[in-house]
């Protein structure tokens, strides 16, 4: 699995934490920062770190690590935004194994209390829902590669 952490500008004690938790959970898991033009280079060790030259957005960033995941034979790519508050039981390669029982997954969310889930699928820990979040969205990567995000995904100016 890849874990990936999309940066502008991060707080990085949040950073360091959801980045050292993710690797005490998940030891092989491959973790990779992308970082979209920071005023100064976030600093965070035990990760590959990808440098934009300029702000390009989330979209861009998420097909990125995804042709990444797919280069190296990722099944799941676990999406997380700098701001993403990561629990510290959570361990997505759990989450992804379970998703075994539900028919062709593709894309899994953390969806709370006040998502708009439609219906429980039967014998699993699983619901289906109307949309999904972004962060923390675990991500089959053959179907994102067959199916990338909009490039202009919360891309910001400065």
């Amino acid at each position: 699995m890849l874990i990936l952490v999309v940066t502008h500008d991060p707080d990085e004690n949040l950073l360091r934490r959801n980045v050292e938790l993710m690797r005490l959970n998940e030891p092989e898991a491959k973790v990779m920062v992308i970082d979209n033009d920071s005023e100064k280079e976030p600093d965070v060790s035990g990760v590959e770190l990808v440098r934009f030259p300029k702000n390009l957005g989330l979209g861009k960033a998420y097909n990125y690590a995804i042709r990444e995941a797919h280069k190296s034979g990722e099944e799941w790519i676990l999406l997380l935004d700098q701001d993403s508050l990561i629990l510290q039981e959570f361990r997505p390669s759990v989450v992804a194994r379970e998703s075994a029982a539900l028919r062709d997954p593709v894309l899994l969310s953390v969806i709370g209390p006040k998502g708009v889930a439609t219906r429980r699928v039967p014998g699993t820990n699983f619901h289906e829902s109307r949309f999904f979040v972004n962060s923390g969205t675990l991500v089959n990567v053959n179907y994102g590669v067959e199916n990338p995000y909009m490039e202009q995904l919360f891309l910001r100016n400065r």
